[in-house]
């Protein structure tokens, strides 16, 4: 299912898309906020003039184009969409031009995406969004060209509209505008050219309803506005997804009870009963930046910052090879006349693999172990076990070569959360990123993985792994191909953690890692990078 918001600048679109998809996730139902971009929010002290922060978003979007025409058939869509829609209203400015048609251009892949994922997916701006824009900027855009515009465009299962009084938008844009570092404020037009778009807005609206589109329009003035429209959305969302029951391949956990005090105290104090905090993940960030810059210089940070940049790539390109792998599995369960798979999940933490992987790796043909030794995280996967049924077990140990007890490390505490997802038994597994600390009292028991996959696989017809074991891989993929046990595996992805490390150890790794990946291959089993 696809929501895309749209309005005026300063409408509250981003806010409201976030808070919205902090109460569908509360509730139970995977979402995700796909393609934002909040004005201001990437400022720090460590980059004042925001000369960083622009650097990263004109490489992203270098690097995603980029991409896409490295595939050109499979990109061919993608392309001429673009072409259609800055053609039907092309900007005046040179400038606003090539933003608009390389955003669009991303805006096609993403949206692409997000109609093969089983998640509910929020666009706090998209196709609607666009041509709201380039109508602003065309400046001569009749209804006409609007309505052919808008005919060119795929269309979310939801639009939701965004309003604000003229006045509260000028106040909110001039504060923006306060808080934006310089480099931001060329990527942004001016006050009086976005108040210029309600006028644009209130257009595509009426073209909207005339042609029968799912919208509503809701208000974020203030937390009570903010509370009720939630509200709102959410109703009208379930509704619909009732209504496409049928034909919707969506998965959705039961309602949780969340009472809208719950939720708006939550908002107004950024706390919720969900296990991250965005902000506190921001500080991290922001500390563990500071980190890496003073001690290992600015090549490491860049190397890093193009790493995280490329991730939306990596994963996109993950995702359709999941997908072809698990169809491969899926010929040869069925083959073996009604077999089941098993699929082990070592580095659960609070289940976002078993989310993933579970829309590929299904529970009606697979059985999973999730394993995972932080004890903050166990009760969020004993929860995931109640909602999916009896085919979860949960190992609370650490995944190792041997049976035995260890110590369980992580950052400073300064820098982490109760389920911080970079907790491993190796101690310098992130030292280009911080100096690891213990995060528990006490041991953490281990366990053979090897052993483990031996007592498991004769009641299986096909063995799937993912590995995030923050370190812990080399010596556990060492042991288990000294011990032939990688031959029981049909397919497996494993994050490598090279990249966070320095010095010769980091040599040493990568080296390792070449020949982890050549005893698999020479085996023919499945080896992908998981990231």
């Amino acid at each position: 299912m696809i929501i895309e918001f749209f309005g005026p600048a300063a409408a509250g679109k981003t806010t409201f898309a976030h808070a919205l998809c902090k109460r569908l996730n509360e509730r139970g139902h995977n979402a995700d906020v796909a393609l934002s971009y909040r004005p201001g929010a990437e400022v720090s002290s460590l980059d004042p003039g925001g000369g960083m922060a622009a650097f990263r978003r004109i490489v992203r979007g270098i690097i995603e184009i980029t991409s896409m025409a490295a595939r050109p058939v499979a990109s061919k869509n993608q392309f001429d969409l673009t072409l259609k829609l800055v053609r039907a209203l092309p900007p005046r400015s040179i400038v606003w031009f090539v933003r608009l048609s390389q955003y669009v251009l991303r805006l096609c892949r993403y949206w692409d995406l997000s109609t093969e994922s089983a998640e509910i997916v929020i666009f706090d701006q998209a196709f609607v969004q666009v041509t709201c824009a380039l109508a602003l900027y065309n400046e001569h855009a009749t209804d006409a060209s609007l309505q052919q515009a808008l005919g060119l465009v795929p269309k979310a299962d939801l639009v939701i509209r965004l309003n604000a009084p003229p006045e509260m938008l000028e106040a909110r844009l001039r504060e923006r505008l306060r808080l934006e570092s310089p480099a931001e404020r060329l990527f942004e037009a001016n006050v009086e050219k976005n108040l210029a778009a309600i006028a644009i807005v209130d257009r595509v609206d009426c073209l909207l309803r005339m042609h029968g589109e799912s919208l509503i329009s809701l208000s974020s003035l203030d937390q009570p506005s903010l509370c009720e429209s939630l509200d709102k959305a959410e109703e009208m969302i379930l509704r619909l997804r009732g209504r496409n029951a049928g034909r919707d391949p969506v998965r959705s956990m039961p309602l949780r009870a969340v009472t809208l005090s719950e939720t708006c105290c939550a908002l107004e104090s950024g706390k919720s009963n969900a296990p991250t905090k965005p902000a506190t993940r921001r500080l991290a960030k922001i500390r563990q930046s500071a980190d890496v810059l003073r001690k290992h210089g600015l090549l490491k940070f860049l190397e890093l910052s193009i790493s995280s940049l490329i991730e939306p790539v990596k994963s996109a390109q993950l995702r359709a090879a999941v997908a072809a792998d698990a169809n491969r599995t899926l010929i040869r369960i069925k083959g073996e006349g009604g077999g089941r798979g098993l699929f082990i999940d070592c580095g659960s933490n609070i289940g976002q693999g078993y989310k993933f992987f579970s829309k590929y790796y299904t529970p009606d043909l697979y059985d999973y172990i999730l394993v995972e030794p932080n004890t903050n995280c166990v009760p969020h996967l004993h929860a995931l076990r109640r909602d999916g049924g009896g085919g979860i077990e949960i190992i609370e140990k650490a995944a190792s070569a041997r049976d035995g007890h260890t110590k369980l490390f992580g950052p400073p505490a300064a820098q982490r959360d109760p389920t911080y997802e970079g907790c491993s038994i190796v101690i310098d597994h992130n030292n280009a990123l911080y100096e690891a600390e213990e995060i528990t009292v006490g041991l953490v028991e281990t366990f053979s993985l090897s052993n483990l996959i031996m007592a498991k696989r004769a009641a299986y017809d096909v063995v799937v792994m993912k590995m995030d074991v923050e370190g812990a891989e080399y010596e556990i993929l060492e042991d288990m191909i000294e011990k032939g046990v990688h031959r029981k595996l049909d397919a497996i992805y494993v994050e490598f953690h090279s990249q966070y490390m320095t010095g010769s150890e980091r040599t040493d790794r990568r080296s390792v890692e070449k020949k982890i990946q050549n005893s698999f291959g020479a085996e023919k089993i499945v080896f992908r990078r998981w990231i």
